[in-house]
């Protein structure tokens, strides 16, 4: 639902939202894989409204407090990758944001490229194709890499059946 909310345009609710949730999943003990599957769409809506707090030059003190719930989502998935190895190609594409927003762009691709190769050799579709948009949309526009990673992210959602992403 924090997902279905934040692309309805209702982003603060859902970030409000998916803060609550987090500061619960980070008090969990039990690491099952219902973490990815429930928690990976509220974690991103953190990673979306961290994207969206630079983009509009919001205050310093509210892209510190998603930063700190950016570096919680990835510690609850740094938790989860240890036992499932689906979790692997989650990290890679969060530590991208983290290193992107925290002005180390380089860095940020070669993560975000990381999450690439480990979502496809695992495979997973949806992780190749959304890790693939990542690095896409934050590749300068004359960057050739841009064009083939957009390129990239629709032949993995169309091989996981996710046509309507395309």
């Amino acid at each position: 639902q924090v997902a279905v909310d934040w692309h309805k345009g209702n982003g603060e609710s859902a970030l409000k939202r998916s803060k609550q949730l987090l500061d619960r999943a980070v008090k969990m003990q039990v690491v099952d894989y219902s973490i990815y599957i429930g928690f990976f769409h509220f974690m991103d809506v953190i990673f979306l409204g961290l994207e969206q707090a630079f983009e509009q030059n919001r205050s310093q003190t509210e892209k510190d407090k998603l930063m700190k719930y950016a570096n919680l989502a990835l510690k609850i998935m740094k938790i989860f990758a240890r036992v499932f190895t689906t979790g692997r190609p989650v990290i890679y594409r969060y530590k991208g944001w983290i290193e992107w927003y925290s002005g180390k762009k380089e860095k940020g691709y070669q993560f975000w490229r990381t999450a690439c190769e480990k979502a496809h050799s695992l495979p997973m579709n949806y992780e190749e194709g959304m890790a693939y948009l990542a690095l896409a949309n934050h590749l300068p526009v004359e960057n050739p890499e841009r064009a083939a990673s957009f390129e990239k992210a629709k032949a993995a959602f169309v091989r996981g059946g996710f046509d309507n992403w395309v």
